[in-house]
């Protein structure tokens, strides 16, 4: 009786020994407690500071504060029934490691699973063990999660779990949690579920959760330098855990401040608030319907190389499973193709998806609103011999209602470009039915000159003027008959001088035609139909856009020749021209004889002054500029040619003479910009390989010698410098639809001095 006593007395310090004392014997891993309380009259088990250690190591897999249970001692011992009045961890910390399909507690779960354990005791069916958990409560909570096949290191803290109770005879639980993520991010939810049937109902509360952490998953798919961006939702779930199709959604989601910078650090795509309300998403009844979705300042950057685009660089595809006949790799290779793919949870989540989606058509969906505001495209070709840019900005869209049950849906569409442009897009459609719909399209002073890369590179012709204004109509009926009425205006074209050095270009009389269809006002005023039916196989665009041809060569035809008179009639004095991107002068016979003629004008008015100001696209004279020095280069070091400075006529011909895609000196700006990521533009490369500060300078030296240039005529005519005024609008933007830069020059009479105050 003694014994026992004393065994009771001290059970605590007993239990406390055996457990570090057997414990790698048992679990293969050291255990380390300061100090364990048991009182087997109330049933209440006191852990604190408790450590469990990686095998052989210093680093714990597990440890806690305070572990407390609360069991009822004598239904336990007299009626064999488990009545844990409380399950409570306080202050407790995980490290859990990952590295494919293996978990640093693998070992653990394996315990007692050999063929030598002593089986359980299968007890009578009607027999059931009666338990029950009344309370389950966890907190302040830290999870440290590494996944070193994917690369990625996060985790939870201050984390929260509470369940109100458990019982053997009981199916329904619950769940409440709460945790902020260590990378950025706070999440509530509440989880209710049957333990039978697994079904289940999820409240979910998700705030300012920092997108970048989820980029080291999509990195095997997707490459990229960041991913930015913040998530905030809140839902509504039901569903079952067995049957993943059945599912019903509704709720909030938002992301703000997202971004996508690729490896050569340019801003992609990115835009300032995505929300999305669903009011209904229920995959088994197949219905998909919002409330709204609102895109606010959207960003997409779009270049065109010859390999591809620059979102193909974002792409991981291995070329092991592209197919051959096709040239192109299914999704499903996509998939299989990446390494450790089948534990990453995008993936599986994709697959997750495909599998319910290739069951179900889209027939009951909806959104009250569909908006897009104040949008930007940003869209570069660095396959011709230039760079083309199109900028759209103000990008609106809208939608009315759209819904499977409308019988039409309409939307509108509204950019500018390049800063003077105009589109503005409305269209109706059949819901069931898309190709029956109404489109209206107009398109107001489209700058021509944007086009100079692709009518240089094709044609050798560049347009000097001109805005491009285009008006159709098109109806589709439901016989998919089309009826399209269009107008085309192109007003004040002028188009400039063959390029003879442009290799690339089909020799056509395009000045010839243009003037040809012009009429006295200087536009091309074009009407012209469109009709067919959609299913007939033998209607081709191909034909209609021939027929179109046809009739701009008959309206060509028929057009009178206009007079050329004017062009002797006397002009006024000039105020502007053009000049040469790079030239660092004046020196065509009308320009210095313009320049001329103002300096005597000013000559014999003491009064005046004069302001110059050049204004010069920058990015488009630097590209010019790396051209030029990047051959000089290619030239000097391959051929062995000198230049002089200033360069000779000769050398400027032979400079031009090689065209800028030449593929030896591609392939020699290529071999001397290894540093740079082979992703990168030839333009770029040719920056590179000249240099960034050089470039500046020669660019900034090339405005001051305009304005030396200037200086020089009008102290041949005896004007003193102060009486000149040189400002350098170099900007981007205002001079976007530039096809030269111009000089532009007024006068201006001179700032009296303030009289002197006595």
């Amino acid at each position: 009786m003694l014994a026992l006593l004393l065994v009771i007395w001290f059970i605590s310090p007993i239990a406390e020994y055996a457990i570090e004392k057997y414990d790698t014997k048992f679990i293969g891993r050291e255990i380390d407690i300061e100090k364990l309380h048991i009182n087997i009259f109330n049933g209440k088990l006191e852990i604190k500071n408790i450590k469990l250690f990686e095998p052989r190591s210093t680093k714990t897999l597990f440890s806690s504060d305070l572990i407390f249970v609360q069991l009822d001692p004598y239904k336990a011992a007299l009626k064999q029934q488990y009545d844990i009045r409380m399950v409570k961890l306080s202050g407790f910390e995980v490290n859990v490691i990952q590295k494919g399909s293996y978990f640093n507690f693998d070992d653990l779960l394996k315990l007692g699973g050999g063929s030598d354990s002593v089986k359980a005791e299968v007890k009578p069916s009607g027999d059931t063990t009666k338990w029950w958990v009344r309370q389950i409560d966890l907190s302040n909570g830290r999870i440290h999660y590494t996944d070193k096949l994917v690369g990625i290191h996060t985790g939870l803290k201050d984390l929260r779990v509470f369940c109100p109770g458990l019982a053997y005879n009981k199916n329904d639980m619950r769940f409440s949690t709460a945790f902020k993520i260590l990378a950025g991010g706070t999440v509530e939810a509440d989880l209710d579920m049957n333990s039978a049937s697994l079904n289940y109902k999820l409240n979910g509360r998700i705030r300012e959760l920092e997108l970048n952490q989820l980029y080291p998953y999509l990195r095997e798919v997707f490459k990229a330098k960041t991913l930015q961006g913040k998530l905030f939702t809140a839902f509504w779930a039901k569903g079952n855990f067995s049957k993943p199709d059945d599912l019903a959604l509704k709720g909030k989601l938002g992301i703000s401040g997202f971004k996508v910078i690729d490896v050569l650090n340019d801003s992609l795509a990115l835009f300032k608030q995505l929300n999305v309300s669903v009011d209904s998403i229920n995959l088994k009844r197949n219905i998909f319907n919002m409330r709204n979705i609102e895109l606010d300042e959207p960003y997409v950057k779009v270049d065109m190389f010859e390999n591809g685009t620059n979102f193909n660089r974002l792409m991981k595809v291995d070329t092991s499973v592209v197919a051959a006949s096709s040239g192109t790799a299914t999704a499903d290779s996509v998939t299989t193709s990446v390494n450790g793919s089948s534990t990453n949870v995008f993936l599986i989540l994709a697959d997750y998806v495909k599998s319910i989606a290739k069951d179900y058509i889209l027939n009951s969906y909806s959104a009250d609103e569909v908006v897009l505001r104040n949008g930007t495209i940003e869209y570069s070709d660095y396959t011709l011999g230039e760079q083309f840019y199109a900028r759209l900005d103000s990008l609106n869209i809208r939608s009315n209602r759209i819904s499977s049950e409308n019988s039409r849906i309409t939307a509108s569409f509204s950019t500018r470009v390049n800063n003077s442009g105009k589109l503005a897009v409305d269209i109706g459609a059949n819901p069931k039915d898309f190709l029956e719909m109404e489109l209206k399209t107009d398109v107001k002073t489209l700058p021509l000159v944007m086009f100079n890369p692709y009518t240089l590179y094709y044609l050798a012709h560049p347009f000097k003027k001109g805005d491009f204004n285009f008006k159709m109509e098109t109806v589709i009926n439901q016989s998919h008959d089309l009826k399209s009425d269009n107008h085309l205006l192109i007003e004040k074209i002028k188009v400039g001088k063959r390029d003879k050095t442009i290799t690339t270009a089909t020799k056509v009389p395009l000045r010839m035609g243009v003037a040809l269809l012009k009429d006295t006002k200087g536009n091309i005023d074009f009407k012209f139909p469109v009709t067919g039916n959609l299913n007939d196989p033998k209607y081709k665009l191909n034909k209609v856009i021939l027929k179109i041809f046809q009739n701009l060569l008959l309206k060509a035809v028929t057009s009178p020749f206009k007079a050329i008179g004017s062009l002797f009639k006397k002009k006024e004095q000039e105020t502007e021209f053009e000049f040469d991107y790079l030239a660092s002068g004046f020196d065509e016979r009308k320009q210095r004889k313009t320049l001329e003629k103002t300096a005597e004008l000013l000559k014999d008015k003491p009064e005046l002054v004069i302001e110059f100001t050049q204004n010069v696209n920058p990015d488009k004279e630097l590209e010019w500029l790396a051209y030029r020095e990047a051959k000089k280069i290619y030239m000097r070091e391959q051929l062995g040619k000198q230049f002089t400075e200033p360069m000779t006529e000769q050398d400027m011909k032979e400079l031009n003479a090689l065209q800028n895609k030449d593929s030896a000196f591609v392939l020699f700006v290529q071999a001397r910009t290894k540093q740079l990521n082979k992703l990168a533009s030839h333009l770029d490369k040719c920056k590179s390989l000249v240099g960034a500060a050089t470039l500046a300078k020669l660019h900034q030296d090339i405005i001051a010698s305009r304005e030396a240039y200037i200086e020089q005529i009008f102290n041949e005519a005896g004007i003193d410098k102060q009486r000149l005024i040189f400002v350098r609008n170099i900007n981007r933007k205002s001079n976007l639809n530039q096809v030269k830069p111009i000089l532009s020059f007024e006068m201006d009479t001179k700032d009296e001095p303030e009289e002197i105050k006595k």
